[in-house]
Formats: C-alpha cells, structure tokens, sequence
C-alpha cells in the first residue's frame, strides 16, 4: 500500500548577524571596519601585521609592488589615499619604501575603511579614505606586552591614571641595523681598499590619553612619532670616509 506522510514542519528560525561592519548594519555599501582581531589574523611578509596589506586583500583594492604597502582602490594612484590616525591626516605611511606601514599593530583599535560613499565630512576624496584608531587603556589595570618579529619588537602598555582617565602607550622599533652587522663584517673581510658600514633602522612610537566625562561624553589626546635612520659610511686605506 502507498504510504503518504503528512508535510514535516520546522519550528521558527531566528539568525542573528554579529558582525561589526559597516557593510551589514548601514547602507554604506563601501565601507569596512578592519578589527585588531582581523589584522593579526591575516598573513603578510616577515609574519608582521600590517593595516595596509590587511586592506589590499579588500574587494575593489589592488596592492602596488608586489609585498609593499602601497595600494591602489578601484584603478586610483597609491598617493590618492587619505590616511588618518585619530583624526589626524598621516601622510607618510611607509617604512623602507613601503616594505612596512608606520601604523603600529599593537596600538590599534580599529580601523574604518571607505572605498566609496564617503562622509559628508571627506567629501571629495579620490581613491579611499582609512580612519586609524587607537586602542584606549584599561581601566580594571595595568596591562602590557610585548611581541618579538623577525625584523622588529614591540612593547605596549595601558591602565588607569584615576577613576575617569586611561592611558595607552606603545613603542615599536626595526633591528634591521643589528642584522647588518654580522652581514657587513663578511662583506668587509674580503675587500682590502674600502670599508662599507650601512645601518637603517625605523621607529614608531605611540601614546594617548582618554578620559570620559560620562558613558557618552570622553575626551582624548594622542601622540604619535615616527622615525627612519640610513647611515652608511665607507672608510677606504687611506683612513679617509665619507
């Protein structure tokens, strides 16, 4: 005999979007929020995070040479990019010719990035716009830590400075110039005219300030520093250098 079951009915289904981007929760169908999670998360050269190469892997954005920090949004030149930290324009953003980005992993929060339908208020951008933000202090403590790379280090550190007001503070800084040393002391031990010493390193350091007034009301001053060291100096048999 010919069996016929009745229709299975599924009980009511509910999804929910955790996802804190701009893309889900407005129409700003451009926009992306980059979270300190996501940069850590995605590989780069030398294992270091890196804010600009995180972005080039974004739909509509091509990366320059190939490994550098340079980036071209939808066919626009890599200097038609508005970089800002904490509302401040950055306008030099690379480290050794773009190899790394002077944006310290470890102090950021987030990062807001606008491929098109820019605010009202970088209205007239021509490529994208990528709002930086710091990380602000704990307020239950004192927190630090540090992060050893294979071309750089960096150590951080955060925590209350009263019961309204936080701090954060971070220094990031190449050992490029130590790597070199072993490298010139092979090339120099076989060449007797000359001798070569080259020494670069980079530098970024970080601090700012918050305090809150109340739940929807803070103040905040930041800090940023950022620095390229390249000597070289070539001493031939006749003790002269230059």
């Amino acid at each position: 005999p010919l069996e016929i079951n009745a229709p299975a009915e599924l009980e009511e289904v509910v999804v929910v979007s955790r996802l804190e981007d701009p893309q889900v929760e407005t129409a700003e169908m451009g926009a992306a929020k980059i979270s300190a999670r996501q940069l850590r998360a995605t590989p780069v050269i030398f294992g270091e995070p890196d804010i600009i190469k995180t972005l080039q892997h974004q739909a509509g954005v091509a990366e320059g040479t190939e490994g550098l920090a340079g980036m071209h949004v939808h066919g626009g030149e890599t200097d038609q990019n508005l970089y800002m930290l904490d509302n401040v324009p950055i306008y030099q953003v690379n480290h050794l010719a773009g190899l790394f980005s002077a944006f310290n992993t470890d102090m950021i929060r987030y990062a807001d990035f606008f491929k098109t339908s820019f605010p009202a208020k970088y209205d007239g951008r021509l490529s994208s716009f990528t709002d930086v933000r710091l990380r602000d202090g704990d307020t239950d403590g004192h927190h630090g830590s540090a992060r050893l790379g294979l071309t750089s280090g960096a150590f951080s550190i955060g925590g209350p400075l009263g019961d309204n007001t936080t701090y954060a503070a971070g220094i990031r800084r190449s050992w490029l110039d130590v790597l070199t040393v072993p490298l010139m002391a092979l090339a120099n031990a076989h060449e007797e005219d000359e001798k070569i010493d080259i020494h670069y390193y980079f530098m970024d350091l970080n601090a700012k300030v918050t305090h809150r007034f109340s739940p929807r009301l803070r103040a905040s001053a930041s800090v940023y520093f950022g620095d390229d060291r390249l000597k070289s100096r070539i001493e031939d048999t006749n003790n002269d250098s230059y």
